[in-house]
């Protein structure tokens, strides 16, 4: 049957009373918020997304496995002024973060703005500067396009799976595939031997994930991330610790207390010996998983669970090096091991695709695909002098939800004309150390600098940054939890919402208290000492009919029940199951 593709011009210039308009690619966490804010400022938002439902990578058939759950606590993954309901567990699967979306797109009534099932062919700037976005329909053929006042880019970091070339691939018998197709329970993958390349957190968790499926994991890499929980076990003295999401550890005081780079780096590994003794050790790590810390490398960091315990039992085998080529039934890598295997996974990252834009526009953003870490640049990462009708939203590593929401903010005033930016030559000074940042980045995870500088930068472009010093004079309860517990969504909606985020605040801080801080001395056995870790992991995840104190109990049974490594494997078991007894 032969297919036509008819062209459809959409002409909304003619009206010129008519509001102004924004179009707006991708319809995940950032576009959903970008497309609110413009509603807010009396824009016209319009969100195309070439999949059939919004969510972005939180939507079904994504690179989000079933149960999957978030890096990082919920109070991240959260808008300043849409919370999670209390109940929802303190670190949300995969699912609780797209019902999450759904309930904010019905909230702000963003649901007659999509576009779905539309991918975007090309988008061109007219000579008046308006933007023409020309998009075909998947579901009827169709080539359609409209002019739109202003462009926002939220298609996000991971629309375009990046997957080395390696000699000899052709010739490998078995499974090929990148993280990105990495589903839970794949039938393909049931007791094969896998490779899993790369060290970074789909690495990681990928590897960790594979235990008990897998008939063997070997974890590949060229250097070693250091591996962190979510959550952080941290010992203020002897026999004291507390037990906190590794977000709501990592806040302004810990991040940004220090006073210069060398002063930041050197408490940074004073506190990484700490946080993570079994690969900073030399006697304790795995010989391919120690991390010498005190170099002039950047810090490399990934977040998963089970992987370092797995490897510190033989379930996980970390080998560092590269892969040479491929053999019929396996791997050569450069230090001259054969590995068999059955199937390799990828988990070497993504790249920006910008596709769309013709080469005029990509060579003002000076658009580099292979700096995968800066592939665009621009003021603050968000906006560009030469393109001011312009925005990228959530195009950046390392930004949670406030990010894109600040980003979002302060577009919208751009295009409406109640912020300015800075004079050019201030912008182009940025342009400038941006460029040279990009140049020298070389292995720098994060090569922008930390969550909260960023978000703190951006914060203050659209004039919601909080003023730490007043707030310490004026009420020094508040400044406490802004101060050390994490830096939150809510920490920028003060001027709009007070009372919001005073409850936020609280919330997190009732959290924190309640956590494990024992006098545990020396006479404490062991399993008592796990099962109090175990059970209060249960806690932070529990989703499920199960109360704390009968997760507390379950898993007391198992740990009289079966040997210790057994029981760490059906606490992960009950985790990914969701039990309910």
């Amino acid at each position: 049957m032969q297919t036509y593709r008819v062209t459809i011009n959409i002409d909304v210039t003619a009206n010129k009373s008519a509001k102004k308009r924004v179009a707006i690619i991708g319809a995940g966490p950032a576009g959903l918020v970008s497309a609110k804010t413009a509603l807010e400022n009396g824009l016209v938002p319009v969100i195309f997304d070439r999949k059939s439902k919004p969510g972005g990578l939180w939507s079904a058939g994504t690179a989000i496995w079933d149960d999957m759950h978030t890096n990082v606590s919920k109070y991240s993954v959260m808008f300043s002024d849409f919370p999670w309901p209390k109940e929802t567990s303190v670190i949300p699967s995969a699912k609780d973060v797209l019902r999450y979306l759904k309930c904010y797109i019905k909230q702000f009534k963003l649901n007659k703005r999509f576009r779905l099932n539309s991918n975007v062919e090309s988008v061109k700037q007219m000579p008046n500067k308006k933007w023409k976005v020309t998009w075909t329909n998947y579901l009827t053929g169709e080539l359609n396009s409209q002019v739109f006042d202003f462009l926002i880019c939220s298609n996000g970091l991971h629309c375009r799976a990046n997957l080395p070339q390696i000699k000899n691939s052709d010739k490998f018998c078995g499974i090929i595939m990148h993280s990105t197709d990495y589903r839970s329970h794949d039938e393909r993958l049931k007791n094969k031997k896998i490779v899993v390349v790369g060290n970074s957190y789909s690495g990681v968790e990928i590897s960790a994930h594979l235990v008990g499926h897998a008939f063997s994991v070997t974890n590949v890499f060229k250097r070693p991330y250091l591996v962190f929980p979510r959550l952080l076990k941290f010992e203020h003295e002897p026999g004291s610790f507390q037990i906190v999401p590794i977000d709501l550890f990592f806040g302004r005081e810990i991040t940004l207390s220090q006073k210069n780079p060398k002063e930041e780096r050197d408490f940074k590994i004073n506190l990484y010996k700490k946080l993570c003794p079994d690969q900073t050790n030399k006697k304790l790590a795995h010989p391919d998983m120690y991390y010498k810390l005190d170099n002039d490398e950047p810090i490399r960091e990934s977040v998963t669970d089970n992987y370092y315990p797995y490897v510190k039992t033989g379930l996980v085998k970390p080998i560092k090096s590269e892969i040479k080529q491929f053999e019929k039934n396996g791997l050569v890598l450069e230090n001259g091991l054969k590995i068999l295997a059955d199937v390799v996974i990828f988990c070497t990252g993504y790249k920006l695709c910008l596709d769309y834009f013709d080469h005029e526009v990509l060579k003002i953003l000076k658009f580099d695909p292979n700096k995968s870490k800066m592939p665009i640049l621009m003021y603050k990462y968000t906006v560009h002098p030469d393109l001011e009708n312009l925005a990228m939203v959530g195009e950046i590593n390392g930004l949670y939800f406030a990010g894109f929401e600040m980003q979002a903010n302060w577009a919208i005033k751009l295009f409406c004309g109640t912020k300015k930016l800075p004079p050019r030559d201030v912008i182009d000074a940025e342009l400038a150390k941006s460029e040279l940042r990009r140049e020298n980045a070389g292995d720098n995870q994060f090569p922008r600098g930390t969550y909260n500088k960023l978000i703190d930068e951006l914060a203050e472009e659209c004039d919601l940054l909080p003023d730490m010093d007043k707030i310490k004079m004026e009420d020094e309860e508040l400044y406490r939890m802004m101060w050390e517990n994490g830096t939150l969504p809510c920490h920028f909606c003060f001027n709009k919402n007070r009372d919001l985020s005073i409850k936020i605040l609280r919330e997190v801080d009732e959290i924190i208290k309640k956590n494990i801080d024992e006098r545990l001395n020396k006479s404490t056995s062991l399993l008592a000492r796990k099962l109090t870790r175990v059970g209060f992991k249960i806690m932070f995840f529990q989703t499920t009919s199960l109360n704390t104190i009968d997760s507390f109990c379950l898993l007391v049974l198992i740990n009289r029940l079966v040997p210790l490594f057994i029981k760490d494997r059906l606490t992960l078991h009950l985790f990914k199951n969701k039990i309910k007894i």
